[in-house]
């Protein structure tokens, strides 16, 4: 698909050349040529270049010394002393700890998985090259492996963080401090994605979309239709009190004015 793509794409740019004197936009045929003769060598060496730079990248992984086996502390009960309640304490403790880490888990996953289908996709990429039209689209590929490569490596920078934290667990009050900062780790690292965007790189974005999990769209939907409901009821009953105080009002000025007129008339009769 590759090679298909480089050749196509040079047939096409050579055909808009020998009608630029149509109107076309057109490349100089000697750059052309030259630039398809070059990218059809990365074409081939396309593997050999996504080895060396993920060889890279593991080796600066490598040089962070993750750890092979890590003894990890959760919350206890005997923790948090003759604290009221501090078993249930500790279930919402660990349970929060074990959902933002699985949360993480699987977003590092997610960008396993992006990049190793830009490593797939490479040749097609190298093949964008070939003209200087779809040239970009070659220089955004080298610029999202790159940013996905250093994502990479700034995981296992945070995980070996998480994991130091999580190696030990202060006692009493001091557990709220220390799940912050874990709370903190975690948040950061899931937001590394963001950060790299802002120094000029471009890794892909995973994750929930907008940073909303299915779980949380699902308790604010169910929010917003109580929350709707109840004020309707509301409304509802406050505009009948409403109305009808304001009809009781209407009827006595009517029977006031009935009233004042029987009168009035009585009073001409006389």
């Amino acid at each position: 698909m590759g090679w298909a793509l480089l050749l196509g794409n040079l047939v096409f740019q050579a055909m808009k050349g020998m009608a630029a004197g149509l109107g076309f936009e057109a490349e100089d045929p000697k750059m052309l040529f030259g630039r398809s003769a070059v990218f059809s060598f990365l074409l081939l060496a396309s593997p050999q270049l996504c080895e060396l730079v993920l060889d890279m990248t593991s080796r600066v992984i490598a040089l962070l010394k993750l750890p092979n086996a890590v003894n990890v502390h959760l919350v206890d009960a005997s923790i948090l002393g003759n604290l009221l309640a501090g078993w249930l304490v500790v279930i919402i403790f660990n349970f929060i700890i074990m959902w933002k880490v699985l949360k993480l888990l699987l977003k590092i996953a997610e960008q396993y998985v992006v990049l190793s289908t830009l490593t797939i996709a490479a040749p097609l990429a190298f093949s964008m090259g070939g003209s200087k039209s779809t040239a970009p689209i070659f220089a955004g590929w080298c610029r999202m492996y790159g940013s996905m490569c250093l994502l990479m490596v700034s995981n296992v920078m945070f995980f070996k963080m998480l994991l130091s934290v999580m190696s030990a667990i202060p006692s009493g009050l001091d557990v709220i401090p220390w799940m912050v900062l874990i709370l903190s780790i975690v948040k950061v690292a899931k937001r590394m994605d963001d950060t790299i965007t802002r120094i000029g790189l471009n890794p892909a974005q995973t994750g929930a979309p907008g940073g909303r999990s299915i779980p949380g769209m699902l308790a604010a939907t169910v929010m917003h239709g109580a929350v709707s409901q109840v004020t309707k009821t509301i409304g509802g009953a406050i505009g009948g009190a409403v109305g009808g105080t304001a009809g009781n009002i209407v009827k006595g000025i009517t029977g006031a004015r009935t009233v004042a007129a029987g009168h009035g008339a009585a009073g001409k009769a006389l």
